[in-house]
């Protein structure tokens, strides 16, 4: 393939990985097996060709390890199907990882430094659109999922999946409208920030609040040039806080609201977004102004993310340190339920986990008779934990460390390099407390985000072009597992808490 050729696939994969995580959005926040076959396929696709194809195609030690991780985490998955308690479930949590395989083998074996600058407008762009569309139309017909009560959920079909969707979104909004190269960029992040914030607002996502929050305060600690960055958040203060007012005001996530007449309040509130959304377009047009350079201290930034770890190991650890009232108070009674029922499930399992995709089947064994059901124990960490075992967690967690520990060279090697992983410091915090992990709409753009962190780090001297023999190897093997994800389409399992001969645990009292 001529090289012009093999750079236009490079320039195509922000777009492609941006259209499917917004595909996904659509088909139900990707969590049923259908949405599966054709966005792993059309991932590992992109990623085969781009093995075969681009040229030069140059890896370096981290990126090799993210993609490494998530190759043997899936590996790993599928292996816990032999001493599974529902080996039906764990192939189902195996083809699900497929997707986020596919996901990190397109942006690793495809993208340039360029291509990878240009995936967090990509991943903006695709979720200003879902959110755009989610919001108008709730506030046409209102909430439509029963289940969700007065939430906005659609079209991802899980109310704090799409605030977590949005938490993601908005440091990216704010670092293109900072930092953006043209006018009309810069105005249309801005735009973005708007339905983005109403996202929040009807979803009534703590979790995607406190996730927001973290992404805002990972871009100003990682951003160099965080006095434009802020300078350019004072500019929109004042149409953010038009929206919060008026959707405080509207109250439109109140059940009972949507038994009366309503009209009025969500006319106000549509249209307070939408001058919100122009307002800060056009504050946007106009550059902040250069700043100096200012690079976080590496021993400080090194110190709050371990501050940080540490924090959110010891929250979800309370039930294993008595702390089960403090534990209610953070997080809620049925979070609480959920995380003590997966520390008993890693009592019971203690060295390889209860097989992936098994939690559901555990809470319907061992969970208090009190709370719903649920098969995902709302936190990425301690389910991997609980379902495969400490080999998992440690695979899971090298992987999603990878561009954490990139992050400080990628926000001095490119502008948005800190936007980036700010808005994946937002998707881990979120994993912390919801199953953000089960909703591929969310993980993809994340790992996309991740990603792009990982290759805007990359140093020169560390990038050796791949020998051939190694292109065919990978590209072969990519190919392999797209030809295994299709073999889905004969598949009619559905995520559940399916019976098991084998039981896991005790019932939690």
């Amino acid at each position: 393939m001529p090289r012009v050729a093999s750079d236009g696939l490079a320039r195509v994969v922000p777009a492609a990985l941006a259209a499917t995580g917004a595909g996904l959005a659509l088909e139900a926040g990707g969590y049923f097996p259908r949405a599966w076959v054709w966005s792993g396929v059309v991932l590992l696709w992109v990623a085969a060709l781009a093995a075969a194809f681009r040229t030069p195609l140059s890896i370096d030690r981290r990126a090799a390890a993210f993609l490494g991780a998530f190759s043997l985490l899936t590996g790993w998955t599928l292996v816990s199907a032999t001493w599974s308690v529902v080996p039906q479930q764990t192939l189902l949590e195996a083809r699900r990882d497929v997707v986020f395989l596919g996901a990190a083998a397109a942006a690793v074996f495809a993208c340039s430094r360029l291509a990878a600058r240009q995936i967090p407008g990509a991943v903006l762009a695709a979720s200003a659109l879902i959110a755009t569309l989610g919001v108008g139309r709730y506030l046409v017909s209102g909430p439509i999922d029963p289940f969700q009560q007065g939430l906005l959920s659609w079209p991802l079909g899980y109310a704090n999946g799409f605030a977590a969707l949005s938490a993601v979104s908005l440091p990216l909004g704010l670092g293109l409208a900072a930092h953006g190269r043209t006018p009309l960029v810069r105005a249309a992040a801005a735009a973005a920030l708007a339905p983005l914030l109403a996202v929040l607002l009807v979803t009534s996502s703590r979790g995607g609040v406190l996730a927001a929050a973290a992404g805002f305060f990972a871009i100003v600690a990682l951003d160099p040039r965080r006095l434009a960055l802020s300078r350019t958040a004072l500019r929109f203060a004042l149409p953010a806080a038009a929206v919060v007012a008026v959707g405080a005001w509207a109250d439109l996530t109140t059940v009972t609201q949507f038994a009366g007449d309503t009209t009025g309040r969500r006319a106000a509130f549509g249209a307070t977004v939408a001058a919100a959304a122009a307002v800060s377009a056009l504050l946007a047009r106009t550059k902040p102004g250069t700043s100096r350079r200012a690079d976080l201290p590496h021993p400080l930034a090194l110190a709050l993310g371990l501050l940080a770890m540490l924090l959110g190991a010891l929250v979800t650890a309370l039930p294993e340190l008595g702390g089960d009232r403090l534990l209610r108070q953070f997080v809620g009674a049925e979070r609480a339920g959920y995380w003590r029922v997966a520390w008993h499930v890693v009592g019971a399992h203690p060295w390889l986990g209860s097989g992936g995709g098994t939690f559901g089947r555990a809470w319907s064994v061992q969970g208090p008779q009190a709370l719903a059901g649920a098969l995902d124990a709302h936190g990425l960490y301690v389910e991997t934990l609980a379902e495969l075992g400490p080999v998992g967690l440690a695979l899971l967690l090298v992987g999603l460390a990878l561009p954490i520990v990139s992050a400080r060279a990628a926000a001095r090697a490119s502008r948005l390099g800190a936007a980036a992983a700010a808005g994946y410091v937002a998707f881990l915090v979120h994993a912390f407390v919801d199953w953000d992990w089960e909703l591929p709409a969310v993980t993809v753009p994340a790992l996309a985000l991740g990603a792009a962190v990982v290759i805007l780090a990359r140093r020169a001297p560390t990038t050796r072009p791949v020998v051939s023999q190694l292109r065919l190897v990978c590209a072969v093997a990519v190919v392999l597992v797209a030809i295994a994800s299709l073999l889905g389409l004969r598949s009619t399992a559905e995520p559940a808490a399916a019976a098991a001969p084998r039981a896991t645990a005790a019932r939690v009292p």
